[in-house]
């Protein structure tokens, strides 16, 4: 096309200088009118790069194909702190209310050459163990001083027992301890484990104490000194031993969330200190370091 028109251009101006005429006048003005057409040709078929191969560029933004708009709004600076995310009113449970709970811190004891004395740390919890050979101690017809022998004579009495079989009730926690006894300083609330009649053995007690017996005489504990308004000893009693628990507080905070944790998977306004105990015993294994030691004694006795 440029070289047609190079040379209509040529050709009119050689006619020009030979002769200028209407025929020539004529020429240029087909001569303009082809040039506008090739310019308009040109500008047609000429690539425009359009937003989208702008977008595709743009290497701050290279999952937005499109132009986001920016309203007025959007575009004025935020100068408003941030506002924290709401927060739910109260927790997924509720944590059960042990401000109430109150432990004694010693019991009467008569000494006698009939009882062995021992403490360890066990579970979270100081345990006080006292053991004795049940053949040898002395008839009695107290029936708080058969359940702990170590007691004076008339230092406590029975307030329930286990044929009463009555419930305790703090929050979700439902206890019913096998005995209840009282004394002049406060209530022993006990737990009995005859553990088919054998006894403990003195030597390795503190690995083979079950942390689920401890931590169910504890719940029941807690649940009789709230609904009391007593301070309780909890004591876990065995065919050769009496075992007094004095827990930590860090371990009291820790059973008052995992009882209505207990009461939330079964699904149910109300649990035991048993299966809560048992729940507690599975949460609060790695804390407190416990093992199956009795497991493991019991596999290597096999084994000899």
């Amino acid at each position: 096309m440029d070289r047609i028109l190079a040379g209509m251009w040529q050709a009119l101006k050689e006619q020009m200088v030979e002769d200028f005429s209407i025929f020539g006048l004529f020429a240029l003005v087909i001569l303009v009118l082809c040039i506008i057409l090739v310019l308009l040709l040109r500008r047609r078929t000429t690539p425009q790069v359009g937003l989208s191969k702008i977008r595709s560029a743009d290497t701050l933004l290279p999952l937005d194909p499109e132009p986001r708009l920016q309203t007025e709004a959007a575009a004025e600076p935020n100068n408003e702190e941030a506002k924290p995310l709401p927060q739910a009113a109260s927790p997924l449970v509720e944590p059960l209310d042990v401000e109430g709970v109150r432990f004694l811190g010693t019991l009467p004891f008569v000494s006698s050459g009939l009882f062995r004395r021992e403490s360890a740390p066990c579970a979270g919890m100081t345990v006080h163990a006292v053991f004795f050979d049940p053949d040898e101690l002395p008839e009695s017809d107290d029936t708080a001083r058969r359940l702990i022998p170590f007691l004076p004579e008339k230092a406590s009495e029975v307030l329930v027992r286990e044929t009463d079989r009555r419930n305790f009730r703090t929050g979700v926690l439902v206890a019913q301890p096998d005995a209840v006894l009282m004394l002049e300083k406060g209530l022993v609330s006990v737990e009995f484990k005859s553990k088919g009649g054998r006894f403990d053995d003195v030597t390795a007690w503190r690995e083979k104490l079950r942390p689920a017996d401890l931590y169910q005489t504890l719940l029941a504990a807690m649940a009789v000194s709230l609904e009391e308004a007593r301070p309780v000893a909890p004591v876990l009693r065995t065919m050769n031993a009496v075992y007094f628990l004095h827990p930590s507080q860090e371990l009291v905070n820790e059973l008052a969330l995992i009882v209505p944790r207990a009461a939330q998977f079964l699904e149910s306004d109300s649990v035991g200190a048993k299966d809560a105990a048992d729940l507690a015993t599975v949460l609060l294994r790695k804390r407190y370091g416990q093992t199956n030691r009795e497991g493991e004694i019991a596999h290597r006795e096999m084994l000899r």
